[in-house]
């Protein structure tokens, strides 16, 4: 499993804004779009902020008009920066 593959797992795992990894038969890649995103962002050395940020954009502007949930956002940023970026 590439590092791609992970940050797809913790967005499927963890972030998961629309409540569905827990049923059965629901699209495991509902999140996969995000995820090169969230990797280049750990990478480049982004804060955590700016990692909850992006998911609350996500959250937000593209997943008709969700709340950003600012906690999950933020302990998602830290997991992928522990994993990919400079926490790491």
């Amino acid at each position: 499993m590439d590092d791609l593959d992970r940050v797809k797992l913790l967005l499927w795992n963890d972030w998961d804004p629309i409540g569905i990894n827990h049923i059965d038969g629901a699209p495991q890649s509902e999140y996969d779009n995000y995820a090169p995103k969230v990797l280049g962002m750990a990478r480049e050395g982004a804060s955590i902020d700016a990692i909850a940020a992006y998911l609350g954009k996500v959250e937000v502007e593209w997943m008709g008009g969700l709340r950003a949930n600012t906690e999950r956002n933020r302990a998602v940023a830290v997991k992928a920066l522990g994993k990919f970026g400079r926490l790491a």
